[in-house]
């Protein structure tokens, strides 16, 4: 089983279980690096949770909080810039 399939499960039942009276959803990458993978990660947690609202049928989606942590010497300001406008 790859990290995908076992993060895709690990969202599909949080989903089920808390997704219909979830008005913010926050996401914690306690690992993350300061390159444009970090936005790869976070990218396919949003598709995933996107998914699952419509899977469930669910019309309003909440809001999405991404809190981003790692060493001090990584340039957080770099992620930024790789957002789109």
């Amino acid at each position: 089983m790859n990290v995908n399939h076992a993060l895709n499960r690990s969202i599909r039942g949080f989903c089920q279980a808390n997704l219909a009276e979830a008005e913010c959803i926050r996401v914690a990458d306690l690992g993350c690096a300061s390159g444009p993978n970090t936005l790869l990660a976070v990218e396919s947690i949003i598709d995933s949770i996107n998914r699952e609202c419509h899977n469930l049928n669910i019309l309003k989606l909440p809001n999405i909080q991404v809190f981003l942590n790692d060493l001090m010497s990584n340039d957080f300001n770099s992620i930024f810039k790789l957002l789109p406008s």
